[in-house]
Order: C-alpha cells, then structure tokens, then sequence
C-alpha cells in the first residue's frame, strides 16, 4: 500500500505544557504498530539551542525514529506549515484555549487534542478532529492511523473545523452579542 506521505503537524514550544516530553513516547508507539505507514510528524516552534530539544532529539536517536520526526524553528509565516500538514496535532497538557487550533482549522486540518487539557477539546469535539482520552497514546496512535487510511474523513472533518471556525470565532455579529450583553 503506497499512500502519500502524511505529515502530522504540531506547534509550540519544547516544553512540558506543550507535551514535548511524550513526543518520543507518541512517535514510538505509533510506529510500533504502524511501522509502515508513510507518516512523518512535523513540530514547528523548536528552539534548537534548546536543553529539551537535545533530549528529545536523543530519545528519537535511541528509538531509531530521527527520521521519522521534523523540528522546525519558529517563524511568522505559518502558511506553508498548515498547507503542507495533513492534521493538526494537540498534545498539550494544559493550554486555556490554543489558538493553534482555531489556526488549523482555518487552513480547513482538524485537530486531535486530550481531554482535561484545557479548552481545544470545546472546539474539537467529535466533529472537527477527535478528542483523545488524556494521555491514552494507544487510542492516539489508533486514531491518527484511522485517518491515514481514511483521507475522505480527514478531509470531512476539516471543512467541518473551517465552517465551526468561521461560526464561532468569525461571525461578527455573535461576537458583538457576546460582548454587549
């Protein structure tokens, strides 16, 4: 079975509320089972001077996945970054309400986050990516190989996300509503 590659995007900083530390885990467990899928996983906002990025650049090392995983330093175009990435990936702990994925959504990517992490599992909910029981890796890896089989779903949830987006977050006159009352 030779499919495109699929790229799974991920923002932010290297650091634990981001869940850096559980990329290594994520990315081993994934090609555990799915060792050949054409999966490549993208982290866009990396430091690379950075204590955390030597450590996870060695944890990758030493599971024979450097290949596997793409950091990209921060930069203020983001297009490229959600034009080239299949789905969004949330692996935050703790983030109010990300705006990383109202972002994806934009670019019509859904997005799978954790539960009890914080506002994007509001957004998300079952119709605009899934939300993943809080750091269940083995239903994440499940989840993120079920829409590299199935592109008609990823692309369904997207233009879901992107109308979800415009309504909730675009709408003028919604926002006016909320503000004056």
């Amino acid at each position: 079975q030779s499919k495109k590659e699929f790229v799974i995007g991920i923002a932010g900083t290297l650091d634990w509320r981001k869940g850096a530390d559980i990329l290594s885990i994520v990315v081993s467990d994934f090609f555990r089972k799915y060792p050949d899928a054409n999966v490549r996983f993208v982290w866009k906002g990396v430091n690379k001077k950075s204590i955390e990025f030597k450590r996870i650049r060695l944890e990758l090392e030493k599971c024979n996945l450097s290949e596997k995983v793409i950091f990209e330093t921060a930069s203020k175009g983001m297009d490229t970054f959600y034009n080239d990435i299949d789905i969004f990936l949330l692996l935050s702990k703790e983030d109010p309400y990300p705006l990383v994925v109202l972002e994806a959504a934009n670019y019509f990517k859904p997005c799978i986050c954790f539960s009890g992490a914080g506002g994007a599992a509001e957004f998300v909910e079952k119709d605009a990516g899934d939300v993943i029981p809080y750091l269940d890796i083995e239903k994440l890896s499940n989840v993120l190989f079920g829409y590299y089989l199935d592109r008609e779903q990823l692309y369904v949830k997207g233009k879901i996300a992107n109308a979800k987006l415009k309504r909730l977050h675009q709408d003028k006159e919604l926002i006016f509503d909320q503000i004056s009352n």
